[in-house]
């Protein structure tokens, strides 16, 4: 998502909405908001924008602009505790184990008011399978 976050040159907070987790088979289906501050600035009347501008910057409100959802099957400790933590999400688990997952784009595609892509990561101790949905005015927000 560093694309997004270079994009709107802003932060990407991940929202978990599930993270449901399989003990006998070690397999996580799991689905995330990825999020960012939403653009509020439209119109607004001059009298208005000193004031409009502070409570802005005080709620600081995030858009959804993708809809992820996972399989990952997990057989490092590490790895697993991470997920089960449900406090970190797929890309910045790799960040912060400092791992760089092999990449394969399985599939993707478009509507008039969604595109996604349907992707693998993998490396020893990790396979995670993903789909990501992204409003087709994603560059719009």
């Amino acid at each position: 998502m560093e694309t997004n976050r270079a994009y709107y040159n802003e932060s990407v907070f991940v929202q978990i909405v599930n993270n449901d987790y399989n003990h006998e088979k070690n397999v996580f289906n799991r689905k995330v908001f990825l999020l960012c501050r939403e653009k509020v600035f439209h119109s607004i009347s001059i009298l208005f924008y000193f004031f409009f501008f502070f409570v802005m910057k005080k709620k600081k409100l995030k858009k959804i602009f993708c809809t992820a959802t996972s399989e990952i099957i997990v057989t490092n400790e590490a790895v697993l505790k991470l997920i089960l933590s449900n406090r970190i999400g797929i890309g910045q688990l790799f960040r912060v184990l400092h791992i760089l997952p092999e990449f394969q784009l399985l599939d993707i595609g478009k509507s008039t008011e969604q595109f996604w892509r349907t992707y693998e990561l993998k490396t020893e101790g990790i396979y995670c399978k993903i789909n990501e949905v992204f409003p087709s005015n994603l560059f719009d927000l």
